[in-house]
Order: structure tokens, then C-alpha cells, then sequence
């Protein structure tokens, strides 16, 4: 049976980071199935105007374009509902979390603590480039952020419209 690992996060944009983690995840451990855990929440960082609903279709545009699907499922949950978070880890048997939030690696922790899950947390170093920066630049109009997303997600925001990357 195949190990199931996940990689939670809003992904507001999936950006090239993000799709270096994923081929990085799947390269070491070539016999897994992947989950990414796109939040459904909307919180309240600056300038996000991508839903999760939205930020999942633009996940799923580049699983499919690098033919991940077969090995990445993608889901959407809300990252506030431990009960989900939890039921999640348990149900589909998650041995390894990927993670560069420092609220969900404390998270993991306290379950780990206290007998709740037993699986491995791996922190994901923080290299600089977060999707606050990339919706920043694309509300100002700075086309450097083409640079950090994949050229589907490109295509993708410029066929929708920035008006219509909401709920």
C-alpha cells in the first residue's frame, strides 16, 4: 500500500515554490500518494482576493499540465476546523506533513504530544516568496509576478480577469 503524505496550504497563488515542494516530495518518495490541502478559509491577509475555491482550480490547472494528477489529489478544507484537520490525518492514514506555517507545525505538535496522530512533520525552509507578494503585484499591475507562477495559472488569472478570482 502506498504511504500518504500531505502539503497544507492556502496556495493563493500556487506558485512556483510551491510546484518545486511538490516535484521535490514526489522525487524522494517516488511510491506515495500526495494530498494537498488547499484552505477553503478565507483569512484576513492583505490583498487576498483569490477564494479557495479559486485557488484550488488554479492548483488543479497545474497538476494537470505537469500530469501530477495521478499521483497529487488535490482537497479543500478549512484549515480553522481542527475536528476536519484531524479527521483528515487519521482517515487517510497521513505518515508525513509538509509544512512552512509555523501555526500548523505547533498544531502537529500538539497532536503528536498528546497520542492524537503519530506521523512525521517536515518544515519547509522559508525562501522569500509568499502568494501575499504575488497578489500584491498582480493588484499593481507589476507583471514580475508571471515570474513566480507556472505560465497555466498565467493563462488562467488573464482568461478570468482579476475581478473574477473571488468566492
Amino acid at each position: 500500500m502506498k504511504e500518504t503524505q500531505l502539503y497544507p496550504g492556502s496556495f493563493r497563488p500556487f506558485h512556483n515554490r510551491h510546484l518545486e515542494i511538490v516535484q521535490k516530495i514526489i522525487s524522494d518518495c517516488p511510491n506515495i500518494n500526495l494530498i494537498l490541502a488547499i484552505s477553503a478559509s478565507t483569512d484576513d491577509k492583505k490583498y487576498n482576493f483569490i477564494s479557495g475555491q479559486r485557488a484550488f482550480e488554479l492548483t488543479s490547472t497545474v497538476i494537470k499540465a505537469e500530469c501530477m494528477e495521478n499521483t497529487v489529489k488535490l482537497i479543500l478544507i478549512d484549515k480553522n476546523d481542527q475536528k476536519k484537520c484531524l479527521e483528515l490525518l487519521t482517515q487517510e492514514n497521513i505518515t508525513t506533513v509538509y509544512s512552512g506555517s509555523q501555526t500548523t507545525i505547533n498544531y502537529l505538535k500538539y497532536l503528536n504530544k498528546n497520542g492524537l496522530w503519530n506521523g512525521e512533520i517536515k518544515e519547509i525552509p522559508d525562501i522569500g516568496i509568499h502568494g501575499e507578494n504575488i497578489r500584491k503585484m498582480i493588484i499593481e499591475g507589476n507583471e514580475n509576478w508571471k515570474n513566480h507562477v507556472h505560465p497555466e495559472i498565467v493563462n488562467k488569472i488573464k482568461e478570468i480577469g482579476i475581478t473574477d478570482l473571488g468566492p
